[in-house]
């Protein structure tokens, strides 16, 4: 598992800019561990992992599935993976403000 400090900065930073960050329940198998709802709209499926860890087959093949559907599946490993989603976050959110004139 994911170490919960990275978990919580994660889940943190996401609420920080305004968006949601939603632990999921294992409902159906393979199914991503959170739901990040972007400020900006966009929705990104999170699989957690720890360093090192790694995805089951029955994961992978659900990140297709819901690749095919058009949805955005990261799988983010551990701390460095957390500060990557983060800075690709505030990347985003700057382009955004620029489009937009703000």
């Amino acid at each position: 598992m994911l170490e919960k400090v990275s978990e919580n900065r994660l889940k943190s930073a996401i609420e920080n800019a305004g968006g949601m960050c939603i632990k999921l329940l294992p409902s159906l198998a393979g199914l991503p561990d959170r739901l990040a709802v972007m400020p900006w709209g966009d929705v990104v499926w999170l699989e957690l992992k720890a360093d090192g860890g790694r995805v089951r087959r029955v994961q992978t093949a659900m990140h297709h599935r819901l690749a095919g559907l058009h949805q955005d599946v990261r799988v983010i490993m551990g701390r460095e993976g957390v500060d990557n989603f983060i800075r690709w976050m505030e990347i985003q959110m700057e382009t955004r403000k620029v489009i937009q004139g703000i």
